[in-house]
């Protein structure tokens, strides 16, 4: 029997934070139309992908501002991308809805994150004022799911080995790459290059999400244990 708080789950609604991601993706397109993209011409108006800006090693940064493309920060926001990619094929193979809208959210969350990380410091006030940024409210609401999907499942006393189905075998691998992005975001933290204390808050629960959901997935399987 599923918990309340995954009955609750409509496979329609989009958690609260999909609000920012669209005014995100209004605020980006503007920054990427200023940061040299021109419009396409005739039928086809979609921006130009290849600017050429980037030939010189550097990439340009949310709001404002360009850095190296091996700086730590891109590091961070580039390990939440292969987390967003990765997440993605997990969804496309899993059947059940609830967890399908669970796993879309959670790479929408993601989206949030890697628009933080990809602001610089001198611009992060700017950021908080849209209200764009990673918030409690979202910490609590996947530890709260991840509560839920971990009341549903029993595991044992040892390690378990990855790949007892396709689904939980790329979940795990999108844990271990929001585990990445944590390492990278410890080092900018340890440089006093992050505001917000959710964004670590966020990113150690997203990943605990992740390992309860894979698990999840496998519940009506044996565990491949280690020992």
């Amino acid at each position: 029997m599923l918990p309340a708080t995954l009955k609750a789950v409509n496979v329609n609604m989009r958690w609260p934070s999909f609000s920012f991601f669209k005014n995100f993706v209004k605020t980006l397109h503007f920054r990427i139309y200023n940061d040299g993209m021109k419009e396409g011409k005739g039928k086809n108006r979609n921006p130009v992908i290849t600017t050429k800006n980037g030939d010189d090693g550097t990439t340009g940064m949310f709001l404002g501002g360009r850095v190296l493309k091996n700086d730590e920060r891109v590091e961070a926001f580039g390990a939440i991308d292969e987390a967003i990619s990765s997440l993605g094929f997990a969804r496309s193979l899993i059947s059940d809805l609830k967890i399908k809208a669970i796993v879309e959210n959670l790479q929408r969350d993601l989206f949030i994150v890697g628009a933080e990380l990809a602001t610089l410091k001198i611009n992060w006030s700017k950021l908080a004022e849209t209200g764009q940024i990673v918030s409690e409210s979202m910490v609590l609401k996947i530890e709260e799911l991840q509560e839920s999907l971990y009341a549903c499942i029993e595991l044992p006393k040892s390690f378990i080995v990855p790949g007892d189905s396709q689904e939980s075998a790329v979940i795990d691998i999108s844990r271990t790459l929001i585990r990445k992005a944590e390492r990278k975001l410890i080092i900018l933290i340890k440089n006093n290059e992050v505001e917000n204390p959710n964004l670590l808050r966020y990113l150690n629960r997203a990943s605990d999400l992740a390992f309860v959901l894979a698990r999840y997935l496998d519940k009506n399987k044996p565990y491949n244990k280690l020992h």
